[in-house]
């Protein structure tokens, strides 16, 4: 496979992965309804049903048009995923051992099902490789068919013994990804040589490295700590996120909880030259710090590290854009020492409950001598309309005369410690 990957990371083939399907997901629908209606979930699948049903038709006249069959891919990848995990928290997708194929069937019905996946067999011998390529993610992505294994199996064949050969009908560099990443996905490491090429090559486009990350992660394999750690110091954020949201949480790796704080520290530079930062940036800054924070809790942080997060959050919590202090905010609140007392006290006001609840959370962090100046702002915040504000402000004031508090009261224990506590501040 040596040849091979060298030809997918050195040939155009690259310009082909990223403007192939990656960003079909925003095409209209195949049957928009001309009116808007308010739908049941019923109606949803029977219209669903439907466009599936053209869908089959296109795919046998050989007229798809990619990009609104890949949104209607998406709309069946995302059902099925919320069928496996209903109350599933947190990021990641599906874990390794989960198919799509038994919800999708259960979904478009088995007949129908088996009417997709004949098509996209057909649809594998068309002259157009955007086709092909669109027939190999149904097959293996969207539906979960084992089916398709010796079809792609055949397809990363084809590419290893006919590399450089650019004849009609032979596989190209996208053909030879899109196999590797749907064998993955189907629990088959077949392609998972031609994956590791994409996260080792330093000119591979962020859009490839992602999906390679979440391929692997199919495998069973943590990318971004056994195959390209550098990945977790990317500079492009979304791949940065791809490479931590592929580690198991709480993470304990301290290569990965070193470039946590490094990628914090990044992101505190960028807001300092752009004053903002960017939704991928805002994603990455939210997901380290779930990792950042239970390290600290675990004690696994040095004072230094500590030091470092502290610094970054404080600038941050300063921006006046404020879904960057709400992150900020939330790195505070574990983060704080002494000194950020007057800043927690500041944001203590903010129009975000998300930010003040931080900050009352941050403040009780902070000795009784440095919160007893802001008592009357948490006193009223005691009234807050969000019960997150209330409860944390609570919980400050209650550490700051020196008492064992928890975060969470119940609606009749809030009420009797305010009132002793609002005694205490104002006897």
């Amino acid at each position: 496979m040596n040849r091979l990957n060298q030809v997918l990371v050195l040939s155009a083939g690259w310009l082909a992965l990223v403007s192939g399907f990656h960003g079909y997901g925003q095409a209209p629908k195949i049957n928009e309804p001309a009116t808007p209606t308010v739908t049941s979930p019923a109606s949803d699948d029977d219209r669903l049903r439907a466009n599936v049903d053209t869908l089959v038709q296109q795919f046998q006249r050989g007229d798809a048009e990619p990009r609104m069959a890949m949104a209607l891919a998406r709309q069946i990848e995302a059902r099925a995923d919320l069928e496996n995990f209903p109350l599933r928290g947190g990021t990641g997708g599906p874990t390794p051992s989960t198919n799509r194929a038994e919800p999708v069937k259960r979904l478009l019905t088995p007949k129908r099902y088996s009417e997709v996946e004949a098509a996209c067999v057909s649809l594998l011998r068309s002259p157009r490789e955007e086709a092909r390529v669109l027939s190999i993610h149904v097959m293996a992505i969207t539906l979960g068919s084992e089916a398709a294994k010796p079809h792609l199996a055949a397809i990363l064949h084809q590419g290893a013994t006919e590399v450089g050969d650019d004849s009609p009908g032979k596989a190209s560099p996208l053909e030879l990804f899109s196999s590797a990443e749907g064998l993955a996905f189907l629990g088959d490491p077949r392609g998972q040589d031609i994956l590791k090429s994409v996260l080792a090559a330093g000119d591979a486009p962020p859009a490839l490295q992602q999906r390679a990350i979440k391929a692997m992660k199919r495998l069973g394999r943590v990318a971004a700590l056994e195959d390209a750690p550098q990945l977790l110091l990317s500079d492009d954020a979304y791949t940065a996120y791809a490479a931590f949201d592929s580690i198991p949480w709480p993470t304990t790796n301290r290569v990965a909880l070193a470039a946590a704080i490094s990628q914090v520290q990044k992101a505190r530079a960028v807001h300092e030259t752009n004053k903002r930062l960017s939704m991928h940036q805002l994603l990455l800054v939210q997901h380290l710090s779930s990792h950042l924070k239970a390290a600290s809790r675990s004690g696994l942080l040095s004072g230094e590290q500590i030091l470092a997060i502290r610094e970054s959050a404080k600038d941050l919590a300063g921006s006046p854009e404020l879904l960057v202090q709400e992150r900020a905010a939330s790195l505070l609140a574990d983060f704080a020492g002494e000194e950020n007392a007057e800043l927690l006290a500041r944001l203590l006001r903010s129009p975000s409950p998300n930010v003040r609840s931080r900050a009352a959370l941050g403040l009780a962090k902070c000795s009784p001598e440095q919160v007893r100046p802001h008592f009357d702002v948490l006193a009223g915040m005691l009234d807050d309309e969000e019960q997150s504000c209330r409860n944390f402000a609570l919980y400050a004031l209650r550490t700051a005369f020196g008492e064992k508090a928890g975060t969470v009261v119940s609606s009749q224990e809030f009420t009797a410690l305010k009132e002793r506590i609002l005694r205490k501040i104002k006897p």
